[in-house]
């Protein structure tokens, strides 16, 4: 569980009383929505998400650097320097999953030109793949994967963001978007 509090992001986790708690963000700022993480400023979206180990992925919206950056927790409590998995001149949405079968990371988000991508990590490196690039796509992303391991991306879509659609890839790599 995260909560915030004296401008922190808490991170609480536990089966006993008192919970573990631990400071992942400061410095936030609720009227613009930014935080700071291991000295990074202006960040946006932040999303997290449990492997099987319950250990804590966390991804978020570097706006300074304009990447998009991930870390985690390591089983030993300490945590991986923030990485940069991708680029974007803007971010409207950001959702961080764990695939259930390889128990790596995956990331959908939609940038300020309305375009879709998936991004996930393969064991060695990141892949960045567009999943909708017409005009006005991407909105609000959701990514989710079932039991099988595969990616499903809810988002919005059109000139206000008023048709829901959802995205699944396919086998080959490609993908189908449905309304």
């Amino acid at each position: 569980e995260t909560e915030t509090g004296d401008d922190n992001l808490i991170r609480t986790a536990g089966n006993e009383d008192p919970w573990e708690r631990e400071t992942i963000a400061t410095g936030i700022d609720l009227e613009t929505s930014t935080y700071q993480i291991q000295g990074i400023r202006e960040i946006r979206h932040i999303t997290v998400d449990l492997d099987r180990n319950d250990l804590e992925h966390v991804s978020f919206y570097d706006t300074g650097r304009k990447e998009v950056m991930y870390f985690y927790h390591r089983p030993d409590g300490t945590w991986t320097t923030p990485e940069s998995v991708g680029s974007s001149a803007g971010l409207n949405s950001l959702s961080l999953a764990i695939n259930p079968v390889t128990d790596l990371p995956a990331i959908s988000y939609g940038d300020n030109n309305r375009d879709l991508f998936f991004t996930y990590y393969d064991g060695s490196r990141w892949n960045k793949e567009s999943v909708d690039s017409e005009k006005n796509m991407g909105g609000y992303s959701s990514l989710a994967f079932d039991s099988s391991g595969t990616p499903y991306i809810a988002y919005n879509s059109g000139l206000h963001y008023s048709n829901l659609m959802v995205a699944s890839r396919n086998p080959d790599g490609s993908w189908n978007t449905e309304k």
